[in-house]
């Protein structure tokens, strides 16, 4: 079940990739990808009931799971995330990974 954002702050439509658990955002094209900067914003309550018809389908065609309204703050095309979780899921992790070990050792 989606959780409902603040009804006046605008929002996006994200989710994860059900094929590999990727974050993805519903571009503007109707498409399902892996970078917020050209997600769909809604800005009306008939833009937030399309949303959440689209992620439905999404999710009965497989496609994604656990999709949900991100409330966003900015000007149009230049979304900000409201809050700090929602930018690590677009940003990556806040730490080094064990991938960059080889890195570290090198400081």
């Amino acid at each position: 079940m989606m959780k409902k954002p603040d009804p006046d702050a605008p929002v996006i439509l994200t989710a994860n990739r059900l094929r590999d658990g990727v974050s993805v955002w519903l571009s503007k094209t109707g498409g399902w990808q892996e970078t917020p900067e050209s997600a769909t914003t809604a800005r009306t309550p008939s833009e937030r009931t399309e949303l959440c018809s689209i992620a439905e389908r999404s999710v009965e065609n497989q496609k994604v799971i656990g999709p949900y309204l991100m409330p966003v703050s900015g000007k149009i095309g230049h979304a900000r995330f409201v809050s700090w979780r929602e930018r690590i899921r677009a940003e990556g992790p806040t730490i080094r990974l064990p991938s960059d070990r080889a890195e570290i050792w090198k400081e």
